[in-house]
Formats: C-alpha cells, structure tokens, sequence
C-alpha cells in the first residue's frame, strides 16, 4: 500500500497538467472561436475542478507525516500548505464555471463559444488558476530541493577507499593536481664478491642461492647432479 506522501506525489500532477493544457486550448480557441476547442478547454478544466479535491486532501495528510521531520527545511511545508488552500478554491470556482460554460454549449444547437459573460469569466479565471498552480507546484518542490540533507556539501558518512586506490563501480583514483607522487621503491646494489689471488671465483648455476658451492644447497645439502651438465673442475 502506498503511502500519503507517495499518493499525493501522484495525484499532484493531474490539476496542474489540465489547467495548463487547458489554458493552451482556451487561448487558441479565443484566437479562432471553434466549437470543439472551446469543449475541449472547458472539459479540462472541469476535469481540474474534479482532481484538485483529491490531491489537496492527500497533501493534507501527507503534510502530517513529514511536517516535522528532520530532513526538510522548517517551514516549507506549511508555506506549500497555505498555497494549496488557496489553490483549492480557486480551481473549483473554475471547475464551476467552466461546467456552466460547457452546459450552455451543448444545450445550444450550433453553438461555437459560451455567452460573453461566461467566456471573460472563465478566462479570468484561468489566468488566475494558472499563477495559483505555479506557485504551488514551486512551493511544493522546493520542500525537496531544499531539504537539509541535500544542501550539505559534503556527504554525511565518509565513503572508504580500498587501499588499491579504487571505489566500487569507478575507475582507478587519480591524484590531485598540483601534488608529486611518491617516488618507486628502489634496491640498493650490493657490492660484488671479492677473491684471494690465486683463486677461481665461485660461480652459482641456476637454481642455486649465491654464496654457496654448486651442487650443494644451502645448509650443506647436496644437490643431485642433472644429467648433461658439466661439473666444475677443482682448484688445485
């Protein structure tokens, strides 16, 4: 089941699209007077009148729950709720209107636009209802977009960085620019082995530690010689 705050997020939307797409269709209609256009202006708004009650009611009890909540800004819900109020009575009286306006039409055979009285009141009306949703529709908005959490500039749990320099989901970390980066680790040489005149210097084969005579292991295990290889002669 969904919740108020979730089912006012929904139903918002419908008011505001009529009373807009109705007002697009009125001032065409205006301009060149066609008897559909003016049926189809006056049907949104009728159709306004009917979907504000639900969207003010649902904000009402939505306001209930994140009136006081830490994560929006003190104060805004109570601004978007006064508006809302005024709102509400605005988009009836041209819901009201407007079923009049289109009674009058349909009653009439051949008739293209309402009476004079009928068509400046629902235009008045229109304008008025369009600067009501407007602000509304801004107010409400702003409840998110100014909400505390989000207007932090930094996060509010620091995100760790593996020690390979890498976070979920992103490439590698680049350094930031201005800064030197540390320099490779390297080996200091050692010096070479020294020999008594006299003496053949000890050579290792493959496989066999430095410092120790070929076929021995270090600790004086003897290695197996492999067969084929050439065993080194002795130092007389």
């Amino acid at each position: 089941m969904m919740s108020w705050p979730t089912t006012h997020a929904i139903l918002n939307h419908f008011p505001i699209v009529l009373v807009i797409v109705g007002a697009i269709v009125l001032l065409a209609a205006l301009i060149r007077p066609m008897r559909g256009a003016w049926l189809f202006a006056l049907g949104s708004f009728i159709f306004a009148g009917i979907s504000i009650y639900p969207a003010w009611l649902t904000g009402e009890q939505a306001a209930k729950f994140v009136r006081d909540a830490w994560y929006i800004a003190p104060g805004a819900v109570h601004r978007h709720a006064e508006t809302a109020d005024i709102t509400l009575w605005i988009i009836l009286a041209l819901g009201l209107v407007s079923l009049i306006a289109w009674l009058s039409i349909v009653r009439t055979v051949n008739a293209i636009s309402p009476a004079s009285w009928l068509r400046t009141l629902v235009g008045l009306l229109a304008i008025v209802s369009l600067g009501a949703v407007a602000v509304t529709a801004y107010l409400g908005g702003k409840i998110v977009l100014e909400s505390p959490i989000l207007m932090k500039p930094v996060p509010p749990i620091a995100v760790p960085i593996p020690a390979n320099g890498t976070t979920p989901g992103q490439g590698t970390l680049q350094a930031p620019a201005g800064t030197t980066p540390a320099p490779a680790q390297t080996t200091t040489p050692t010096a070479p082995a020294t020999t008594t005149p006299g003496t053949a210097p000890t050579t290792t084969s493959p496989g066999t530690a430095p410092g120790t005579a070929p076929g021995t292991a270090p600790g004086g295990a003897i290695i197996p010689a492999q067969p084929g290889a050439t065993q080194p002669r002795p130092t007389p």
